[in-house]
């Protein structure tokens, strides 16, 4: 037999993606030819029956030659096959590193452009505080400008209030002189009709003695016309007087009237000073009460409780915890039940066990199970979600059992059920244990067991181990094998969260993540009636916690 190994991948001298190994010249039927020794069939030291029997030997060897050949050919294309298996399987071997290095890289700008963006946002915050700080600063100018301008008003309303105090008492003398000028012109006007009347007397009696005197009329003419002269003088004195009269009480009503205006102007000046005072301090108290709250606001909003800030400091720090979180997924590590070789330690310390690490090495080295799948205990609890599905099932087979933790609550909860396992020393702990486990393969059994008389097959961890055509088979029997209305449910890895999927090669015989939403479509392919996702770390059968649940499992129903 001639094995054929696929040669390392050996990384490129400039640090670019690795070189892809020479693919090995596939086997030909030449190569595994066998070479005949030349017999000369003619010559024999036995005579003729020597030479009978090498012509019977050489039949004998051309009849295995050409056996051989065959078996020759059909090892060869065998071989030429594994060979291009191997080839291919080192193509998509490359393929997932640099889709791993190519999916490193967006994380890693993604991280960057959330780091800018971090920073721009720190940016504007403090460009916020700074504005905010500017806008109180001008605020608090505004309003010692306004209480300046207030005071000032109020001293200006204080003089003109002063300024209409020392008139008043002006204009009331000059009211009374008024008043006093206008009652002595009365008095005149009344002497001057008085004298007008003695006048008229005097008049009446003259003609009184023209009428009884008519005889002295001539002698007394001179008088007469002296008289009449008197009569005309006074009468002119009486007109002028009367003219002096009017003028003087017209002068005295202008007067009057100037002063009237004048002091009504005044008081109309005063009332209208004193209304506007008393309206620009209604308009400075409520423009001062305003600026008072807007100084508030801005107080309140510089201290950092101010709705706009709140918000920027909630986004920023949301910010900041989910850049956190970006980082702790980055650099997370395998889950250990264990650590026995200080990953989980001191950074500055080396990883690993014996000389120059501090850690003695153990006698026997601990299971692969207890390292890094956890604590039967823990991973019993995490599997107990299962339960409430499996309520009134009697028989139940649980494939990949491993150490039984489920095996074992199954049989605290009354329900027949068998393992299987393929390795024998988990198949012992669970016997250890009291448990019904099978050492075989979990195709084998199924095929053991009856059509359609299982309640349930469940499996955890264990599908992610099969390769794809097997994942398909196995749903086929297990369909086969359960009763109307019977469940398989298998836990596996969940490739949505990044922890798990950074992880998943943690075990090496894993061979490929499975998505939940291709679970669901072979399911879908292979006959059942009805499937969900469900996750038992959290979520249940919401998908609330789809990218944080390390497991899943697909629940489908014949």
């Amino acid at each position: 037999r001639t094995a054929v190994a696929a040669a390392p991948v050996v990384a490129a001298p400039n640090g670019s993606a690795p070189a892809t190994p020479a693919t090995p010249a596939p086997a030909t039927a030449d190569d595994f030819q066998p070479a005949l020794p030349a017999l000369d069939l003619e010559k024999s030291q036995f005579g003729l029956l020597g030479r009978w029997g090498k012509r019977a030997a050489a039949l004998v060897l051309r009849y295995h030659a050409f056996h051989q050949q065959r078996v020759n050919e059909i090892l060869a294309r065998a071989i030429g096959d594994a060979a291009s298996q191997v080839s291919a399987l080192s193509s998509r071997i490359e393929h997932g590193r640099a889709d791993a290095r190519a999916g490193a890289d967006r994380a890693l700008s993604a991280v960057g452009a959330l780091e800018a963006r971090t920073r721009e946002t720190a940016a504007a915050v403090h460009a916020t505080r700074a504005s905010l700080e500017q806008r109180l600063s001008e605020a608090d100018a505004r309003v010692a400008r306004l209480l300046t301008e207030h005071e000032q008003t109020a001293e200006r309303v204080r003089a003109l209030a002063e300024a209409a105090g020392a008139w008043r008492p002006r204009v009331e003398q000059e009211l009374r002189r008024t008043f006093e000028h206008a009652h002595g012109l009365d008095l005149r006007l009344d002497a001057v009709g008085g004298r007008l009347d003695a006048v008229g007397v005097r008049f009446e009696g003259l003609e009184r003695g023209v009428a009884t005197n008519a005889a002295a009329l001539g002698a007394m003419q001179e008088a007469v016309a002296a008289t009449q002269q008197a009569v005309s003088a006074a009468q002119e004195a009486a007109a002028r007087s009367w003219r002096e009269h009017d003028a003087a009480a017209a002068r005295t009503r202008e007067q009057a009237e100037a002063a009237t205006r004048a002091a009504c102007a005044l008081e109309t000046r005063l009332a209208q000073a004193l209304q506007s005072t008393a309206l620009q301090g209604e308009e400075l108290d409520a423009r001062l009460h305003e600026l008072r709250g807007e100084i508030e606001t801005l107080r309140v909003q510089a201290a950092g409780d101010g709705p706009g800030l709140r918000a920027a400091q909630a986004r920023i720090e949301d910010l900041a915890a989910r850049v956190a979180h970006v980082g702790y997924r980055f650099a997370v590590r395998p889950y250990m039940g264990v650590d026995p070789y200080g990953a989980t330690g001191d950074l500055d310390q080396p990883m690993g066990y014996g000389a120059g690490t501090g850690r003695a090495a153990s006698a026997a080295a601990p299971s692969f199970e207890d390292v890094f799948r956890g604590p039967e205990s823990l991973i019993a609890e995490r599997q107990r979600q299962y339960l409430p599905l499996l309520a009134g099932a009697t028989k139940v087979v649980d494939l990949g059992c491993g150490r039984g933790e489920f095996l074992g609550l199954l049989a605290e909860a009354g329900i027949q059920a068998v393992g299987v396992e393929q390795d024998a020393a988990l198949v012992e702990r669970c016997r250890a244990r009291k448990l019904q486990a099978v050492h075989g393969d979990a195709f084998a059994y199924l095929r053991t067991v009856g059509a359609s008389t299982l309640d349930a097959v469940f499996s955890a961890q264990f599908i992610e181990h099969l390769p794809s055509e097997q994942l398909a088979e196995l749903l086929a029997l297990a369909r086969s094998r359960l009763r109307e209305g019977g469940l398989f449910i298998a836990e596996t890895p969940n490739p949505e969260s990044f922890e798990a999927l950074k992880t998943f090669h943690v075990d090496l015989t894993h061979q490929r993540p499975i998505y939940p939403q291709v679970l669901l479509y072979l399911c879908q392919q292979e006959g059942f009636r009805s499937a969900r996702i469900f996750y038992p770390v959290g979520g249940g059968f919401t998908q609330k916690s789809y990218e944080t649940s390390g497991e899943y499992a697909v629940v489908a129903t014949r």
